[in-house]
């Protein structure tokens, strides 16, 4: 179904410019970026670095988001393990972390890793951490690159969306541009598009970088992450498919080093001249 037209009913499709979906990714320790993106995004996306609750450090990134007039969007969470049969101490920290989370910044939207494992130990696990946080507050399971993990390749998103059916609606998808296996250069933009395809209305957010072939055409010494334009993806096509997307789904633009803020702006200007140049309303 490469190109087809994304599976979103049609009355909840609403109008939003595509520099309104724009966030910008700012790490735990660097709050001072959240003024070097005023202006240039609608919102942020938080990354957690440390599992360690310190709300001294919480209320100084929600003042510093505050005074920037870049609200916190989204958290991306690190890494907790819900991949085994017994993980009732990761689901019990993970839950208290989400709700003290929710308590202080109010995210709309938490993104976690994928991970390795039985996706129907998985998938519990999930379940029972739903059963103890917000209904309205939406957990994305973020797509790796890593051989394994429930969403590495097309089939896996298949089946993992498939077997979400079961779940409440607030566990969705976040599709990263840069973390698909590579088949080809020439096949990454429509397999980028696949992804969002079968995530459908599953689709909760997605991270938007750009990526190099590198010398392996199977990409293991490509680098992911690079400014949007500088790699592979056809950021045309990519954009233009995102318009049927409802409102709420966000688009963080991300590179590494994460500190390069230059790299970052530079990329978000590049993806809104873009949208300007094709005349994308989404």
């Amino acid at each position: 179904m490469t190109g087809g037209a994304l599976r979103f009913p049609s009355e909840r499709i609403a109008r939003v410019t595509f520099e309104q979906r724009l966030l910008a990714k700012v790490n735990d320790n660097a709050p001072e970026l959240f003024k070097e993106f005023r202006g240039a995004v609608s919102g942020t996306e938080l990354r957690l670095t440390t599992r360690v609750r310190d709300w001294d450090k919480y209320k100084n990134l929600c003042d510093s988001a505050k005074a920037s007039e870049t609200p916190i969007h989204a958290i991306h969470l690190t890494k907790f393990f819900l991949n085994r049969e017994n993980s009732t101490e990761e689901i019990a920290g993970l839950v208290s972390h989400i709700n003290d989370l929710v308590k202080y910044i109010s995210p709309k939207v938490l993104v976690l890793h994928s991970t390795f494992g039985d996706i129907d130990t998985i998938l519990r696990n999930y379940a029972a951490v739903l059963d103890h946080i917000p209904t309205d507050l939406i957990l994305a399971i973020e797509n790796l690159n890593n051989r394994g993990t429930v969403l590495f390749d097309l089939k896996g998103m298949e089946d993992f969306v498939k077997a979400i059916q079961k779940l409440p609606e607030n566990l969705k998808i976040c599709v990263d541009a840069a973390h698909l296996r590579i088949r080809s250069p020439e096949t990454y933009t429509k397999d980028i598009i696949e992804f969002i395809d079968i995530a459908g209305k599953r689709l909760g957010h997605l991270h938007l970088s750009d990526r190099t072939l590198g010398g392996d055409a199977r990409g293991e010494k490509s680098k992911k992450h690079v400014p949007c334009g500088s790699g592979m993806i056809d950021w045309s096509e990519l954009i233009s498919h995102i318009n049927d997307a409802p409102e709420g789904v966000r688009a963080t633009v991300e590179v590494k080093p994460e500190n390069e803020t230059a790299q970052a702006v530079a990329s978000i200007s590049y993806l809104k001249e873009l949208a300007s140049r094709i005349s994308l309303k989404i």
